[in-house]
């Protein structure tokens, strides 16, 4: 129920919920998500179906499955790679925590860059779980330009490193704010230069 070669997937399951695959190559992330939001808001004020509708079958019938002929060989082939698949996923877990205390006011309270302490929380979890840092980039608009699209900031610095490796060792106070300050400066510069393009 997943197909990869389409520029975008809108995916409702049975619950209602909505996901989106997206293929990446002809446009940013950002196109899609102002399409999503648009949609959403629209779908929110402009009510066109409701729970109660029944939908009317169209001549020929308004939904056709796709019925694919596969080959033994071919049909082996996808189950192989369904259980390669799942043995390298069995030891995966995913969960995730909605922490409301912290907000991009009360941050910018403390003249940090919300942006930049997330970016150095990534560091921070990956360098807690695996002991290592990785090269890391974010994505930074380019709209400023004519057509632009996005730039590649490479948002793992030596800032975020100094940073993580002093505050898994206990830094806290003055210490950890003013190692947290220079990440959000060094941060500021690279997305206003990547941002023009530099």
């Amino acid at each position: 129920s997943r197909w990869f070669d389409k520029c975008f997937q809108l995916i409702v399951d049975g619950n209602g919920q909505a996901t989106l695959n997206f293929e990446h190559s002809w446009g940013d992330g950002v196109a899609v998500l102002r399409l999503m939001e648009e949609s959403f808001k629209d779908s929110n004020t402009h009510h066109f179906v409701s729970p109660d509708d029944v939908v009317e079958d169209v001549k020929g019938g308004s939904v056709e499955e796709i019925k694919f002929k596969l080959s033994e060989s071919l049909k082996q082939t996808i189950q192989s790679a369904q259980k390669t698949h799942a043995a390298a996923n069995s030891d995966l877990g995913f969960a995730t925590v909605q922490y409301t205390g912290m907000t991009r006011d009360s941050i910018k309270k403390f003249k940090v860059s919300a942006d930049s302490l997330m970016q150095l929380a990534l560091q921070m979890s990956f360098h807690s779980l695996y002991k290592e840092f990785v090269p890391t980039y974010e994505s930074c608009s380019t709209a400023a330009f004519l057509k632009g699209r996005t730039e590649c900031m490479r948002s793992a610095t030596s800032a975020t490193r100094a940073a993580t490796e002093a505050i898994a060792k206990g830094a806290k106070g003055a210490d950890a704010k003013a190692l947290i300050a220079q990440c959000s400066a060094v941060h500021s510069q690279l997305v206003k230069e990547a941002s023009m393009g530099k």
